[in-house]
């Protein structure tokens, strides 16, 4: 599920809520499972604002196209509508059992946040790049940290098409 694409928000970009990441506390494996944990939390309940934040440059692409903060949060909410009808679970119940992490450097990083749900509901393939951007781990491949499936038969990871995702919420 790719949720980053072109477009900007109408306004000046407001304040992220509650999930934000701690920007320099604890050591970078410490902080890049904050910033996984908080970029779920920001996919799976937060606002548009919130998913921006979590969102690195290479999430945005240059564009003219331009939309509402109401069109942003009517779409965040009916892309959250599709995901909660296939895993079956309100997203703000679900829970999270860890963060794994692979291919950690100083700059870079994945990471796949575990949550306590079957396979069969979150995906097989949630691994998320983080890059370190102005002191902050941010995602920069633009994945969806649920959903996501792969097989050895696959050239890469899909998402399912019916949640896949268009907006870029790092313009908002």
């Amino acid at each position: 599920m790719l949720v980053a694409c072109s477009g900007k928000s109408t306004t000046a970009p407001p304040a992220p809520t509650t999930f934000v990441a701690p920007a320099t506390s604890g050591t970078p494996r410490e902080q890049i499972r904050a910033a996984a944990l908080a970029y779920s939390r920001a996919f799976l309940t937060g606002t548009p604002a919130d998913l921006a934040y979590m969102q690195g440059p290479e999430c945005t692409r240059d564009t003219s196209t331009t939309y509402s903060d109401q069109f942003l949060a009517a779409y965040l909410k009916g892309m959250r509508a599709t995901i909660q009808r296939h895993i079956g679970v309100d997203l703000g119940r679900i829970k999270v059992r860890g963060v794994a992490l692979r291919n950690v450097s100083s700059t870079r990083a994945e990471a796949d946040v575990q949550y306590d749900l079957p396979e069969s509901a979150t995906g097989n393939d949630n691994w998320v790049e983080y890059t370190l951007h102005d002191g902050r781990w941010k995602v920069s491949n633009c994945d969806a940290p649920i959903g996501g499936s792969s097989s050895s038969s696959e050239s890469s990871a899909t998402r399912p098409p019916s949640a896949a995702s268009s907006i870029a919420f790092a313009n908002v």
